[in-house]
């Protein structure tokens, strides 16, 4: 009985305190979140070009790179595959 009436006088200074802060208040977003968003917007712009080249020049540099180290590892392949065949030996 002692335990309830403890918790009920508890609870109703809780819920007291609650009811008059009835409007919540407007908090700013994450900075974090914010970038995001500003990010996302980047790349919902519909101005011809890839996703990967959005961001400018170095999304270029990046992207150039890569195709690069591909066509390396292409050929790379092939030569190897070539050795392995026995055509080198004749």
């Amino acid at each position: 009985m002692v335990l309830s009436t403890q918790l009920r006088s508890r609870l109703l200074s809780i819920l007291a305190r609650r009811s008059f802060n009835t409007t919540a208040l407007r908090q700013e977003v994450h900075p974090v979140y914010a970038k995001m968003k500003e990010t996302s917007k980047l790349y919902q712009l519909n101005n011809g070009l890839s996703v990967h080249e959005k961001k400018g020049a170095a999304d270029k540099v990046a992207l150039g790179a890569i195709n690069v180290s591909a066509a390396i590892v292409l050929g790379w392949t092939g030569y190897e595959i070539y050795k392995l065949a026995g055509f080198d030996k004749y």
